[in-house]
């Protein structure tokens, strides 16, 4: 068909010339292929149109536009794709993209590959973990480390326990595989199972929450044991007013599981950063006006963020009231279908995630008997270790799951080996150099993050030791989580279960070795320590060895894993699991030796030319070591061919991000 064919853009725009592009080139029933009949008849435009978030440089080119008369049958899905996206941010800027349908099947099909869903998780994980570190940064110059901080972040326990419970991280694990089984047979079924698994939540959320906080005094007792009276009393309130954010963050998890399922992977990565963004207006705003129930309450601000960000790509997907309203009407058989099978699988990963969180409540048990502080400390030192891991274990794990899912439902092994053995490696990568520059760089990281106001110097030394101890654990935490994903993606709940209950009684056990050695300040294992992490005379510092506690139990859960995996695999696909190769491993070793040298070699040879009382100075003595290390590390790796950092600068070396994925006839780089 010619020109009849030709079909108006469902999107109004003001731009004239937009329009009229839109209504010469797309062709939505009737096209097929498109090209200028002379370019000496066509009018030729160009738009360029560049987005800047978050550092990020997205440019989309589109050219050679033809008057109507000169339109033969034309376009393809993938132009439709990119005009669509180009008018929708025309109109109303990237809030309106955001929220085009074109627009996001554009970022689905383009950026589904496993890197670049985890460049864009990690990258949100990124901006979610600075705010973070800015959240903490704003609580340590406010309260130092002190018992009143304490009380906050002990009352912070509570909730997130509950939070556990309400499918955090069971909600990926344990819905998306059921989901996208559901949605292969029949789509309106899949979405009135996830409405009908939101209504039962929903109610048993409110429930237990409302018996939480009736019984809270009891909870705090046996998570503060070393608090006074006053403190717990003071802690329960928190707690308390704390309880909606679990129900909030519930939800979201559950929706957060859809946005997975759906390759949504970017509205599911803003939702930390707006929760993080609550808690830092109650720093800002509430605290100075209701005291520490404000900080409670910015909790909550933070949750329903979280929650209300997900919404309405959620709606986009179908999930209409009209489905809502069917989900209501089709109890019968709920249960013995795609709900009971959530449960049969979400109750051993609760348990396990249960378990492992009971465990950080234990040491947070522990920590409430030592100096005031102590709770704040172990805190900060283990959220400033979480910040690689998220960044680069959570966000992998998170983008290889659903093709694991989907490898391990199609008895694929080839598959699930290689995306496995890829997750692994990519993995590798990333996490190998940031333990070993975590480790040498830990004062400054400790000063830039923490240093200001009321937090001390011997706060600061204490924090920067034990963060030393938890980066044993940085390079085992993403192994524990690609391992636990795996394990459910073949359908296996059980042995994680067993296991997390291994790595618990494992803690439990290190707790009652450490703690005791390094009360004795005075012992040659403690005066060892103490010296090699630089701890000069600090008389207390019990705390190191609840560090070392931590990263002993993680080291047994993760060498378990390790071993019953292997088994798994190859009784279900009947071949071993293939992981990162001895020769490349050793190359990656080999050059975080180099990095690690040179990183230290830089952070002695600059510091004396650098004023390192400033956070200017510290900035900037800190990143130079850093830069230097990885520089080498990731030199020698690509002398030596490694494919993850070849990769990494072929994608320095693009344009943009997506370039590579503009039709031929847009990619100027053939031109």
């Amino acid at each position: 068909m010619g020109n009849d064919g030709c079909i108006r853009s469902k999107f109004k725009i003001k731009n004239r010339t937009l329009a009229n592009f839109l209504k010469l080139i797309q062709r939505r029933e009737t096209c097929a292929h498109w090209k200028p009949k002379a370019s000496s008849d066509a009018s030729v435009s160009v738009f360029f149109v560049s987005i800047k978030n978050f550092g990020v440089r997205l440019r989309l080119t589109i050219f050679e536009t033809v008057r109507k008369r000169h339109c033969e049958e034309a376009t393809d899905e993938a132009i439709q794709n990119w005009i669509a996206a180009l008018s929708a941010f025309t109109r109303c800027g990237f809030r309106r993209i955001a929220r085009n349908d074109a627009y996001m099947t554009l970022f689905k099909n383009s950026l589904l590959s496993l890197n670049m869903a985890a460049l864009i998780l990690g990258a949100a994980n990124l901006l979610s973990r600075i705010l973070g570190m800015l959240r903490n940064r704003l609580l340590a110059g406010h309260f130092g480390a002190s018992r009143e901080l304490d009380m906050y972040l002990a009352a912070f326990q509570i909730p997130d326990f509950l939070f556990v419970i309400f499918l955090v991280g069971a909600a990926s694990a344990a819905i998306i595989p059921v989901f996208l089984a559901a949605k292969e047979n029949d789509g309106e079924a899949a979405r009135i199972f996830i409405y009908q698994l939101l209504a039962i939540f929903a109610s048993l959320a409110l429930v237990l929450s409302l018996a939480v906080a009736i019984f809270a005094p009891s909870f705090i007792h046996l998570v503060t044991p070393g608090f006074t009276p006053a403190e717990r009393e003071a802690t329960v309130r928190l707690t308390r007013i704390m309880m909606a954010s679990p129900v909030f963050l519930g939800l979201s998890g559950i929706l957060a599981s859809v946005m997975q399922a759906e390759g949504k992977f970017l509205i599911f990565a803003i939702s930390p950063i707006l929760y993080n963004i609550g808690i830092i207006a109650g720093i800002l705003f509430f605290l100075p006006t209701f005291g520490l129930p404000g900080l409670a309450l910015g909790v909550i601000l933070g949750a329903v963020l979280h929650f209300a960000s997900q919404i309405p790509a959620f709606l986009r997907l179908g999930f209409s009231p009209a489905v809502a309203m069917s989900a209501l009407k089709k109890w019968r058989g709920a249960f013995r279908s795609s709900l009971g099978r959530v449960a049969a699988l979400s109750l051993p990963r609760v348990l396990a995630l249960s378990m492992s969180h009971a465990t950080f409540i234990a040491l947070i048990a522990f920590a409430s008997r030592l100096n005031a502080g102590s709770i704040s400390v172990f805190q900060f030192a283990f959220d400033l270790y979480s910040l690689p891991v998220g960044i680069f274990g959570v966000s992998y794990a998170v983008a290889a799951y659903p093709g694991l899912c989907d490898a391990a439902r199609a008895a694929d092994a080839s598959r699930f080996a290689a995306l496995f053995k890829k997750t692994a490696a990519a993995m590798l990568f990333w996490i190998v150099p940031f333990t070993i520059f975590t480790f040498i760089l830990r004062s400054a990281i400790v000063r830039l993050v923490l240093g200001s106001g009321r937090f001390s110097a011997e706060d600061a030394h204490l924090t920067a030791a034990a963060l030393g101890v938890f980066a044993i654990a940085i390079v085992l935490e993403p192994a524990r989580i690609l391992l636990l994903r795996a394990f459910y993606a073949i359908g296996n709940t059980r042995k994680p279960l067993i296991i997390g209950v291994i790595g618990s009684v494992a803690t439990l056990a290190g707790a009652f070795l450490f703690l005791p050695i390094f009360e004795n300040r005075a012992g040659f294992f403690t005066r060892v320590v103490a010296s090699f992490l630089t701890l000069g005379d600090i008389p207390h510092i019990e705390i190191i060895g609840l560090a070392l506690t931590f990263s002993f139990g993680l080291l047994v859960q993760t060498a378990v894993l390790v071993a019953a995996f292997v088994k798994e695999a190859k009784k279900n696909f009947s071949a071993p699991i293939a992981l990162p190769s001895n020769g490349e491993t050793l190359k990656i070793l080999l050059a975080v030796i180099g990095g690690g040298f040179a990183c230290v070699v830089a952070l002695h040879g600059t510091a004396r030319f650098i004023d390192l009382n400033t956070f200017r100075g510290v900035l900037m003595h800190g990143s130079i070591a850093f830069f230097a290390g990885f520089a080498v590390y990731a030199g020698l790796l690509y002398l030596w061919g490694n494919q993850e950092v070849r990769q990494l600068a072929a994608l320095l070396r693009r344009k943009t991000w997506i370039h590579s994925d503009l039709p031929r006839e847009f990619n100027d780089s053939h031109h």
